[in-house]
């Protein structure tokens, strides 16, 4: 009854003020549904009446991306861009042979948790803003996906999120981590690899301090912290000072680091680095040679 008491309340709110989808009721009546281990089920009847009553994803001043709608960057237009990139293709070959579910943290539009669900995977998405999650069960419906293997998750990673021990094969943080402190980063590692199954990977995606748009001047600074010392030098890059372009849909301050910082974090814990690379994201440029193909870095990482 609780239930059925807020949705009623959540839809003559949206009659009044669409903008309130945005607010913590959404994410309350998501909290309050039926959860499994891993989340509410896509099919469960509440999202599925919800999902109606949302728009679709808003386009960036480019109309090369979506705006997410808690201001934490952009997210890309289709599954074709998500798999220009070699990590993402990594991780969809690796768990075509996986048995247990995967975990996409941080889905935004779910271009990533559409993929695997459309290749059989069971999927769980993870993401802090509701809209997101009941836009990849609008695009998953709108797609004839099996509902019922895909399981929406709006707890907040680390600190929120929790699941038992070896119940993932694979977890992707795409675009993710930059937004973290070093100690959120350091307990979502290690949580990480407590929900891993032995032999499991976890695959990351994060901003580079060797971004064009801000290399010439972050870059010597992040250079001289590591040789410092420092094990996280790229905290608190201003977003106005290194991406104007982007801070009206960022937040003000940005973490970013190559892989040097992720393995030592990631090594201590007992993972193995399987592979790290530059990946490129040219083809969201504003203006041309504003990039060169470095503006983020992966890195898998294997449990031993």
């Amino acid at each position: 009854m609780r239930n059925t008491y807020r949705f009623i309340l959540f839809l003559l709110f949206m009659l009044i003020n669409p903008m309130l989808a945005v607010s913590s009721d959404l994410l309350t009546i998501f909290k309050d549904l039926p959860y499994s281990e891993f989340g509410v089920k896509a099919n469960n009847k509440v999202i599925e009446k919800l999902t109606k009553t949302i728009s679709g994803p808003a386009l960036s001043s480019s109309g090369k991306s979506y705006l997410t709608v808690n201001h934490m960057g952009f997210d890309v237009l289709n599954t074709r861009e998500s798999i220009n990139s070699w990590i993402i293709n990594e991780f969809l070959e690796f768990t075509k042979f996986t048995k247990k579910p995967i975990l996409d943290i941080g889905a935004g539009y779910g271009n990533i948790s559409l993929t695997a669900l459309a290749q059989g995977n069971e999927v769980v998405a993870n993401d802090i803003a509701g809209e997101h999650l009941l836009n990849i069960r609008k695009f998953a419906f709108n797609k004839g996906l099996p509902l019922d293997k895909l399981y929406l998750n709006v707890y907040s990673f680390p600190n929120d999120m929790d699941f038992p021990n070896n119940s993932f094969d694979a977890v992707m943080l795409h675009r993710v981590i930059h937004f973290m402190t070093p100690q959120q980063i350091i307990e979502g590692f290690a949580k990480i690899n407590k929900w891993l199954t032995p032999g499991g990977k976890v695959f990351i995606v994060v901003m580079s301090p060797q971004h064009k748009q801000f290399a010439s001047w972050f870059l010597p600074i992040y250079e001289q912290k590591w040789q410092q010392g420092e094990e996280w030098p790229g905290v608190n890059l201003s977003v106005k000072e290194a991406l104007p372009d982007q801070a009206y849909n960022l937040p003000e301050v940005l973490h970013v680091m190559d892989d040097r910082p992720l393995r030592l974090a990631l090594e201590k814990l007992g993972f193995y680095i399987e592979k790290s690379d530059f990946i490129s994201m040219q083809h969201f440029a504003n203006k041309s040679g504003e990039r060169d193909g470095k503006e983020a870095v992966g890195i898998i990482a294997v449990k031993k």
